[in-house]
């Protein structure tokens, strides 16, 4: 796939386990009012607010059964053109909120992002959040300082991922 088309950067799939429980870590970047919104479903009266415009098309192979979609944020698990990830590459600094910051500069760079329902990967995560009292909960849990200076380094305020609203900036929170 990531070799048919030369436009694109990065492809990935879905992961199983996360979209039986209803969660599909794929999506678009919504920015208004100084807030990042990451969502999966873009409405028409919600695309002027779109951190960046296409230059190709949404859809590849949309005459197949499986067509992949343009997309400009996929989990950690993906297929990319070594070339176009080195050229953006990680912020050491963040370890945790990294995800969000790469793929804002992956589309700065006018990179592009498919995902494919026909490409799987399984992640049977450790669930860290339910086991409170352990050193890798404690490290986990300082996603949201990462989130709160990656939402300083791209000067906005409020990070919304999913509906669900995980860091103001505004909040006096430590």
């Amino acid at each position: 796939m990531i070799y048919t088309y030369k436009h694109n950067d990065i492809i990935a799939g879905k992961i199983p386990e996360d979209i039986k429980a209803d969660n599909d870590f794929s999506g678009r970047f919504l920015r208004y009012n100084d807030t990042l919104e990451l969502k999966h479903d873009v409405s028409e009266n919600e695309k002027d607010k779109a951190l960046f415009v296409r230059s190709y098309n949404d859809i590849v192979d949309s005459d197949k059964m499986n067509p992949c979609y343009q997309v400009d944020f996929v989990p950690n698990v993906f297929l990319g053109r070594k070339q176009s990830v080195y050229s953006v590459g990680w912020d050491n600094y963040l370890k945790l909120g990294e995800h969000e910051d790469f793929f804002i500069r992956f589309g700065q760079a006018n990179r592009t992002v498919y995902t494919c329902r026909f490409i799987q990967v399984h992640h049977h995560q450790e669930l860290w959040w339910q086991k409170m009292n352990t050193t890798y909960f404690t490290k986990r849990a300082r996603v949201f300082k990462y989130f709160r200076d990656m939402l300083s380094k791209h000067n906005l305020k409020r990070l919304i991922i999913f509906n669900h609203i995980n860091v103001n900036l505004d909040e006096n929170v430590p």
